[in-house]
C-alpha cells in the first residue's frame, strides 16, 4: 500500500499509448505503454512478481530506442538502455511491481511524489 500514491502518478503521466502485454509466466507478468506525442517522455513498462525476483524482455516502441529506463519505484536501482527496437529486459523483486519510465522524466516525477 506504501507504493499506491506513486503507482497512481505512474498511472496519470506515463501510462499512454499502445500497450503490449506479457502474460507468459505464471508469477511474472508485465506491460508496456507506448506513450503518445503530447505526453512527454511518456511510455512505461511494468513488471511484476508473485514469486521470486523476476525479469523479461519488453518492447516500448522503435521510437524509444536507446532511451535510459529507471524504476519509479526505487526497487531497482540499476539504468537501463532500451535496444534498437525499443526493447530491454525489465526486472522487479519477488511479490513486488517496479514501473520503468524514461530516466529523462524523473525530476518532475519525482517532485511530484513528494
Amino acid at each position: 500500500m506504501d507504493d499506491l500514491p506513486a503507482l497512481l502518478l505512474a498511472r496519470e503521466f506515463f501510462a499512454y499509448g499502445k500497450q503490449r502485454d506479457y502474460l507468459d509466466h505464471k508469477t511474472t507478468i508485465g506491460w508496456t505503454r507506448e506513450g503518445i506525442g503530447e505526453k512527454r517522455n511518456s511510455g512505461c513498462a511494468v513488471l511484476l512478481s508473485s514469486g521470486d525476483d523476476g525479469w523479461k524482455y519488453m518492447e516500448l516502441g522503435k521510437k524509444h530506442a536507446r532511451q535510459v529506463f529507471v524504476d519509479c519505484l526505487g526497487k531497482i536501482e540499476k539504468e537501463i538502455t532500451l535496444d534498437k527496437n525499443g526493447g530491454a529486459e525489465f526486472y522487479c523483486r519477488g511479490g513486488s511491481v517496479s514501473v520503468w519510465i524514461n530516466k529523462k522524466a524523473t525530476q518532475r516525477f519525482t517532485r511530484l511524489s513528494i
